[in-house]
């Protein structure tokens, strides 16, 4: 088979990101069983499911809809007559499958201790080493001129990113920049 590229898809996909998105909900309906819309031969769902986008013949909104709603909230348990509860012989799994519908059930969630989640351990070097390889891929002042939301979503790129973009010239106006361990996309 001749390889597909990511540009091969472009045309019926808005955007890189949309692509990796689009094929990963591709790849779960392939792997759970569904036929399809190009010859597979050896290749993996991957590469099948690449191979299907840039055929042209995959309902693309179908498939961004499914992407959605897989990412929806899923439906909780409401009342003790709702059940969880795999059928069991095993008295310690229907131990654990009554302990695990009881946590569910409720709305409770434990407050956690940032200063207790994980460890920051700082690497001096990393930054400008960082700097270093981006301004080897784009020069120094590539966005020189250009205003730049930022929203680094509280994650571990937080505090470099702003400096990445203005080391590249941009202006930065940068917005959820205070990781605490446990504020990520907050």
């Amino acid at each position: 088979m001749a390889r597909t590229t990511n540009s091969d898809t472009l045309p019926f996909v808005e955007s890189r990101y949309e692509l990796g998105m689009l094929a990963s909900q591709r790849v779960r309906d392939l792997n759970g069983g569904a036929t399809p819309v190009v010859e597979r031969g050896n290749d993996k769902p991957t590469v099948t499911a690449l191979r299907e986008i840039a055929s042209g013949k995959l309902d693309i909104a179908a498939i961004r809809h499914e992407f959605v709603q897989s990412y929806k909230e899923t439906p909780t348990v409401e009342s003790a007559a709702e059940t969880l509860e795999v059928d069991s012989v095993d008295p310690a799994l229907r131990e654990i499958d009554a302990e695990l519908e009881e946590t569910l059930a409720t709305d409770f969630a434990p407050a956690y201790n940032s200063a207790k989640i994980g460890t920051v351990t700082q690497y001096a070097a990393g930054l400008p080493n960082y700097l270093a390889t981006i301004t080897k891929i784009a020069p120094q002042n590539a966005l020189q001129g250009m205003k730049i939301v930022l929203d680094s979503a509280n994650g571990a790129f937080s505090s470099i990113m702003p400096q990445i973009f203005a080391h590249l010239g941009a202006e930065i106006i940068s917005l959820a920049d205070s990781p605490n361990g446990i504020n990520i996309n907050q």
